[in-house]
């Protein structure tokens, strides 16, 4: 039973060069009283026609340099003041249906600043682990602003407001990106960082963008600000800055440098999987330690809650630690463990593209251990 049924729910979007995604996102939104959206101004296909064919409010802007932040602020201008529920989205998310019945039972009017709900960040990709972590981007209208150039988020306008926050129970927002559209951000980064040098948060994502385009004296520049930098505290900050420097050593195959980073980190957050699942597979597939490497694996596999890997999948595949650790078993010889692991590997696996390379890892144990069976069978 709602318990208010008053509310007024309005969505709000930014959006530049979308026109294949309108009719869908609309579908999805129109369980809202209404729909804001603020076109970039530099939009070249018919995104704006489509989204006023569909009744939404539309407005253009050009925002010069771009920033998420000022462009998502800008948006939310254009959302009506009486407004209870502000719901941000962008046009490549689709809600689950009846998200707007939900927020109507949870949301108090007068009471209620916030929800969270599910984000699935990869449902593009049946075949992938599914990442599917907690999201709050809505809110009531007067409470919040957008920071941060880009990976933008609402924060309190007040830093002594506390937020009332409601959980909509069974509201998931899907996203299906466009892939073929290869997305970067450095430009953003580098003048974001003109202007705030120390922000530890934009010279971490900076660190990013130059590992993934393969600029790694760019990136080794800047994890060495970040390394000196004093208002690192945080667990989050800490082991983010130390997985840009063991990125930069992996894609440079300074494998031993990467065990002296992730021992490194260890010693100061010990309760981060990404760094003894990193560690563990270094040891294994490449430094060839297999007893300590299997270790690491092991004490991954017992950490439920990482504390960097919100929006990433790597090391939350039980799957790919389960064939890490047989493959240091087959190295050790002791082949039963060997099949032991790549069976579980086998069995917890969804992402289709591994299929083939675990079956053929169990293979090569079933071989081995035949072998090693005939061999003591021929010695007895």
């Amino acid at each position: 039973m709602r318990n208010n049924n008053k509310l007024k729910v309005y969505v709000y979007a930014i959006a530049k060069n979308e026109a294949q995604f309108v009719n869908k996102w609309v579908d999805s939104m129109s369980e809202a009283d209404g729909i804001y959206v603020m076109l970039d101004g530099t939009t070249t296909d018919n995104t704006e026609q489509l989204l006023i064919q569909r009744g939404v409010h539309v407005k253009k802007r050009i925002i010069k340099p771009w920033r998420f932040d000022k462009a998502r602020n800008e948006s939310l201008k254009l959302v009506p003041k009486d407004a209870d529920v502000c719901v941000c989205t962008d046009l490549d998310e689709i809600f689950s249906k009846g998200w707007r019945a939900v927020i109507e039972e949870k949301w108090i009017k007068g009471e209620t600043n916030q929800a969270k709900y599910k984000f699935w960040h990869n449902a593009w990709n049946p075949n992938a682990v599914p990442n599917v972590f907690d999201y709050s981007k809505i809110h009531d209208r007067n409470n919040f602003y957008w920071k941060w150039a880009v990976h933008e988020y609402i924060f309190p306008k007040d830093k002594n407001f506390s937020a009332n926050v409601v959980f909509l129970d069974g509201v998931k927002l899907n996203h299906y990106p466009d892939l073929s559209k290869k997305r970067s951000y450095k430009n953003i980064l580098e003048a974001a960082i003109k202007k705030e040098p120390n922000e530890i948060r934009y010279l971490q994502l900076l660190a990013e963008e130059y590992i993934s385009c393969g600029d790694l004296d760019d990136a080794d520049r800047i994890v060495a600000r970040l390394m000196k930098n004093k208002n690192i505290k945080y667990p989050y900050d800490i082991c983010m800055t130390y997985k840009m420097a063991c990125l930069v050593a992996e894609k440079r195959q300074q494998y031993d440098v990467l065990k002296k980073l992730c021992y490194e980190c260890i010693s100061k957050i010990d309760y981060c999987k990404w760094f003894y699942a990193e560690l563990g597979d270094t040891l294994v597939l490449h430094l060839k330690d297999y007893k300590l490497g299997i270790s690491f694996l092991e004490k991954a596999l017992t950490i439920q809650n990482d504390v960097i890997t919100a929006r990433e999948t790597e090391w939350n595949d039980k799957a790919r630690i389960y064939n890490d650790i047989s493959i240091g078993y087959y190295h050790l010889q002791d082949y039963k463990k060997a099949i032991e692991f790549i069976d579980m590997a086998i069995k917890v696996n969804i992402n289709q593209h591994c299929v083939e390379t675990y079956e053929n890892n169990k293979i090569l144990c079933q071989n081995a251990l035949k072998n090693q069976n005939n061999k003591n069978g021929k010695k007895q």
